[in-house]
């Protein structure tokens, strides 16, 4: 784990401070959840048999024929109950810092309680998740990937199924685009440990609470061995806010 060449994929969590939040410091550990549980309705429950129907209403000669091929083996499948007890662990990239930062508003107010949360940096080598995942990638935005895929796509069966497995986990609509999300995708869901060492940090927010910012802090660093630790600040700026470190 200490080689410096290996792939290491950098994540930003954003929290509430609560009992789960605790646990995953106390124990330490992501939680991969279910696609079913997902905020968004849209997310991980693409209709692609009706998606399929409406492909073939455009589509001409050989491109026409293989969408049909696959019609036929769509009914066969429920897309839904195969991917019902996969895992997805969610969290922006490291873009969301370096890159986009004002994206961070939006985060901050929607998953970390107004600003009364916080927001974990993890550091996970790709060597400690093989054989472990299915897959880690960025979210896909687009208003009609589906639509678009399948209007054009190539008559290759390795491709057709490739794509469509993979876009089923990560495909969101662009109104989404400021989470700047990055997955994790398991074949199971709920608790998955992790090193304390790949918690690399924490910030809290503008309002986080005294009581909370010194529980955490005692809690990360006694069973996590962390030692970095900043909170967001205002700057001089309109609406300007800044990451500042705390002391010892």
């Amino acid at each position: 784990m200490n080689n410096a060449n290996q792939a290491v994929h950098t994540l930003y969590k954003f929290r509430a401070v609560n009992k789960y939040l605790i646990e995953s410091l106390v124990t330490p550990s992501l939680y991969f959840a279910k696609p079913s549980t997902l905020n968004d309705p849209f997310d991980c429950r693409p209709n692609f048999k009706v998606l399929l129907k409406n492909a073939l209403l455009t589509s001409t000669g050989v491109r026409k024929e293989f969408l049909s091929k696959q019609m036929s083996k769509f009914l066969e499948y429920d897309w839904e109950d195969m991917f019902k007890d996969h895992g997805i662990f969610s969290a922006s990239s490291g873009k969301i810092i370096c890159e986009y930062k004002e994206l961070q508003r939006l985060l901050w107010s929607h998953y970390a309680d107004e600003h009364r949360g916080l927001r974990i940096k993890y550091e996970i080598p790709e060597s400690f998740l093989k054989g472990k995942k299915r897959g880690v990638s960025d979210v896909m935005y687009d208003v009609q990937p589906f639509t678009t895929y399948l209007s054009g796509c190539n008559t290759n069966d390795e491709d057709f199924y490739t794509f469509l497995y993979k876009s089923y986990l990560i495909a969101k609509h662009p109104a989404w685009m400021y989470e700047d999300e990055k997955r994790i995708i398991r074949e199971s869901s709920g608790i998955f440990l992790i090193p304390g060492e790949f918690i690399k940090e924490i910030c809290f927010g503008l309002r986080t609470p005294k009581e909370d910012i010194q529980l955490i802090r005692k809690l990360a660093m006694n069973h996590c061995g962390l030692t970095n630790f900043y909170q967001m600040i205002r700057n001089d700026k309109d609406f300007g806010f800044e990451m500042s470190k705390l002391p010892q």
